[in-house]
């Protein structure tokens, strides 16, 4: 399979987990309270924010390469982080409706704002499997060895922080452990992506063997479980179970992706740009639900399907006409 193909199919991953994301951020801001609502959102946290760090280690994966530069590393999520970060801090100033210290403290300690956070922990994670990778090479040989190895030790190091995360009471205390844990956690879940990269050819020759396997797994563990997660809070009914249902969720989804027409431009370019739709996608959300006037007279699926349609389009757009160019121009 050509490079571009491969580009396309996770552009089309990234496309998809980024709607879910908007979707299960609408459903929470629409209160939806009923069972198929708690249901719908449950699945879409199980898997959604571990989609996004498999793709960036299957990226790795076909590139055979886990190495990283720390400086444009940095340019691309660091100062996105902290820029956007100090946005996010003036509008809750003006709105008047939390604590300004502690989100200062939360940006500084990484522990982040929703949904800003995945910067950091991304940023993190990718300098912190890089550096093992420099310093482990050599001692084991098989890169596929080092990172079932890598993958045991953040999983018992992750498992570890949870039990910690969930007996501290002070944020002064917990925001540090909560970034550190999640750095595990999303390394476990780069190192599987990269993995599954670095078997593409498999992957994708036994797509539909994959697809009924993982997709079968997911929806009956998470069915079965009912399994509540929050990654960017690091609460977990089960740490184990969200891993289990973060993989088979992905994975489900990559090989739908695999199957799909190379030509859905849309789902691409909405992929394209799912990063800065990550960071945008909150702040119009309650203006859209105050703009649809007519709410109370429509369903609530329609409520919600409107205002996750309008903030895709939305910041589709903001990234397209100023974003992008920005930081073509700026070389970030």
């Amino acid at each position: 399979m050509n490079k571009k193909a491969r580009i396309i199919e996770l552009d089309y991953l990234k496309g998809i987990g980024i709607f879910l994301v908007v979707l299960g951020h609408t459903i929470l801001l629409q209160n939806a309270l009923s069972t198929k609502y708690v249901i719908l959102a449950r699945f879409i946290y199980s898997f959604h924010m571990p989609l996004f760090f498999i793709a960036s280690g299957i990226i790795s994966g076909l590139q055979r390469n886990l190495q990283c530069n720390i400086v444009k590393t940095a340019k691309k999520l660091l100062i996105p982080y902290f820029f956007w970060s100090f946005v996010y801090i003036i509008l809750f100033a003006i709105q008047n409706k939390v604590s300004l210290l502690e989100r200062v403290y939360a940006t500084i300690t990484c522990r982040g704002i929703a949904p800003l956070w995945f910067l950091a922990t991304l940023f993190v994670t990718k300098i912190f499997l890089s550096e093992y990778e420099k310093r482990i090479e050599n001692f084991i040989t098989s890169k596929v060895k080092r990172q079932i190895l890598l993958i045991l030790i953040c999983l018992v190091l992750a498992l570890a922080l949870k039990v910690l995360v969930k007996n501290i009471q002070s944020p002064i205390i917990c925001y540090p452990i909560i970034s550190v844990a999640r750095v595990f956690l999303a390394t476990i879940f780069e190192s599987m992506g990269y993995l599954i990269g670095l078997n593409w050819k498999s992957i994708c020759q036994y797509k539909k063997a994959f697809f009924m396997i993982s997709g079968l797994c997911f929806f009956i563990v998470q069915s079965i479980t009912q399994n509540t997660v929050n990654m960017h809070t690091y609460t977990f009914d089960s740490l184990v179970i969200f891993i289990i249902t973060g993989l088979t969720g992905t994975l489900f989804l990559l090989e739908t992706c695999l199957m799909l027409p190379r030509n859905i431009k849309v789902l691409s370019e909405i992929g394209k740009s799912s990063m800065d739709i990550m960071i945008l996608h909150y702040p119009p959300m309650p203006i859209l639900k105050g703009c649809i006037i007519v709410g109370t007279l429509l369903k609530n699926d329609v409520v919600i399907v409107l205002i996750t349609i309008m903030a895709l389009f939305i910041t589709f757009e903001i990234h397209k006409l100023f974003l992008e160019p920005i930081r073509k121009r700026y070389l970030l």
